[in-house]
């Protein structure tokens, strides 16, 4: 995961911790979204995701403020995209930076767990699916 972050940090022209925060805000948010065992497959597959769960608190993938808390009370794929985009931005995510962090983070991942294990996961987090078209 290291790697990862280092190479999203030199892509982005972000700090690494501040990649660090929001790979995990966004970690945070599939754990929150997945179904079933399927996430716990995804961190197996994917080197270092378990450990960097760890390090960011849940409170750090949540945000009920903003336009985030508000969509957040109409619920769906809308309020699940502004809810990552509040909290990425509480993390220190600059706002043009957000859709290329998580779709960068998301390819690296797909290459790791593989396109199955995507797949589902995309089940609980259709956005995703989004995220990776190319």
């Amino acid at each position: 995961m290291n790697d990862t972050i280092k190479l999203l940090a030199e892509k982005l022209s972000l700090p690494e911790a501040t990649v660090r925060s929001g790979v995990g805000v966004l970690l945070n948010l599939l754990k929150e979204k997945t179904p079933g065992t399927e996430f716990e497959k995804f961190v197996n597959l994917v080197p270092g995701s378990a450990e960097l769960i760890s390090q960011v608190p849940q409170a750090a993938a949540e945000t009920t403020g903003g336009l985030g808390g508000l969509l957040g009370m109409l619920g769906g794929q809308a309020a699940d995209l502004a809810k990552a985009s509040s909290a990425l931005q509480q993390a220190g995510v600059p706002a043009d930076k957000i859709m290329p962090l998580a779709k960068e983070f998301f390819e690296k991942a797909r290459e790791a767990a593989g396109p199955e294990v995507i797949e589902e996961i995309s089940k609980g987090f259709p956005i995703l699916k989004t995220l990776l078209k190319t």
